[in-house]
């Protein structure tokens, strides 16, 4: 019964605001009228697999746009949803959406309400960032950040120093990082102190001068060992060198790694 109530409650909730917001857009004056307007139309993904949160942002003609995202816990442990409808401009490289969102948590079927939030994502040429949750990178439907050809000569760059090379920290723990060319192949390999080896894989891609890396969501199972390269899941590449790499995670942190080999 409970689950019952949850559920009618919330599809009464996004028609609600659903109306709301396109009454909002009436006579307003978007900005759709900027060429970048055009770029921004579609639909658009973000994903954080350190903690299994995936995003779906949408923009469509008219002004209007809706939102989702499902998140599930670094480990599974929980399940929540955020749905929102918002009206958008474009102002420079900045799109601002103005909207309501509904949250619900389904481990207390709880469901509340953030409402006429101003959210801000940047526009870079081919990404968008920020949005509903800082440091996140959304794609649009349709292009292949493992495309080469979507690359800037900038990023072409940093893709031919890193591929086939492996990164140690310059101090901290004795986590490395691999990084293979081959389907962009990314392979994290941490050594404890006792002695055993552990290897993470996933996929890696370089983006308007920042590098991501996306953990396979079965290696996200093994607790503990997340929290030493969770910090490299995405980060501005700040220096690039034959020896030397240095990375900026959102959160303003600085990350040095030397050159430890150039693989096979």
């Amino acid at each position: 019964m409970k689950k019952g109530l949850l559920n009618s409650m919330t599809i009464f909730m996004v028609a609600i605001m659903s109306l709301n917001v396109v009454s909002c857009s009436k006579g307003d004056d978007n900005g759709l009228d900027n060429p970048i307007a055009q770029e921004i139309i579609g639909t658009w993904y973000s994903s954080d697999k350190s903690i299994n949160r995936n995003c779906t942002v949408n923009f469509y003609s008219d002004g209007t746009g809706d939102f989702y995202s499902e998140y599930h816990g670094k480990y599974g442990s929980s399940y929540s949803e955020m749905r929102g409808n918002f009206t958008w401009r474009c102002e420079g490289n900045k799109v601002i959406t103005y909207g309501e969102y509904l949250y619900i948590d389904y481990n207390d079927d709880s469901v509340d309400t953030d409402f006429d939030p101003e959210v801000v994502y940047t526009y870079n040429g081919s990404t968008l960032t920020g949005g509903r949750y800082s440091g996140y990178t959304y794609y649009k439907e349709g292009y292949d950040p493992y495309n080469d050809d979507n690359m800037s000569a900038d990023d072409k760059r940093y893709v031919g120093m890193l591929e086939n090379s492996t990164w140690k920290p310059a101090e901290g723990n004795a986590s490395s990082v691999s990084f293979y060319y081959s389907n962009h192949a990314l392979s994290f390999i941490i050594q404890t102190s006792r002695g055993e080896v552990h290897r993470y894989s996933g996929k890696w891609s370089v983006s308007d001068g920042q590098l991501h890396m996306y953990m396979n969501s079965d290696d996200m199972t093994d607790v503990g060992m997340v929290s030493a390269v969770f910090p490299l899941i995405s980060a501005d590449i700040v220096k690039l060198t034959d020896s030397v790499m240095q990375l900026r995670t959102s959160s303003g942190n600085l990350f040095t790694y030397i050159r430890e080999q150039q693989l096979l």
